[in-house]
């Protein structure tokens, strides 16, 4: 669903493109690879903020191997776009998530480059951005995609 959304309707849009998902986490039957996903993500400079509902059930630890991956799923679909994934596990929790989602959508800033070397072929690059501030967060995508030449 989230490359559907992201292919037919994010695509083309205009301006700064992010994506809320509200997911139990369980995988209903996927037919794209969560790589492809996250490369189409970042092909289309898409940020995902992946909200968690309920994982784990009951404030327990995570018990059952398909809850440690549908967690580690969204962690890494988050991270990779340059979102952030919450777990909601009380009704005031997603309230907070939206919070720290607007704040993070209303408080950001947008750093462009030009790397030194463009010749290499298309696909996704890898990127690291830091900083020397110890009270900011980053959020940045992993990698950015460069068309082929």
């Amino acid at each position: 669903a989230i490359y559907a959304v992201i292919d037919s309707r994010l695509g083309d849009a205009a301006g700064r493109r992010a994506l809320v998902v509200i997911t139990d986490g369980v995988d209903n039957g996927s037919r794209i690879q969560m790589e492809k996903m996250i490369e189409l993500a970042q092909q289309h400079q898409t940020t995902i903020y992946a909200i968690g509902l309920r994982l784990p059930p009951n404030e327990l630890p995570i018990q059952e191997p398909s809850q440690r991956k549908a967690v580690k799923v969204l962690e890494k679909i988050s991270e990779e776009t340059g979102g952030s994934f919450f777990q909601v596990r009380k009704a005031n929790d997603i309230e907070t998530a939206f919070r720290k989602i607007a704040d993070y959508l209303l408080g950001s800033y947008v750093l462009a480059f030009r790397p030194a070397d463009q010749s290499s072929g298309g696909g996704i690059h890898r990127i690291r951005v830091e900083t020397t501030r110890r009270d900011a967060v980053v959020l940045f995508q992993r990698g950015y995609y460069a068309p082929v030449r």
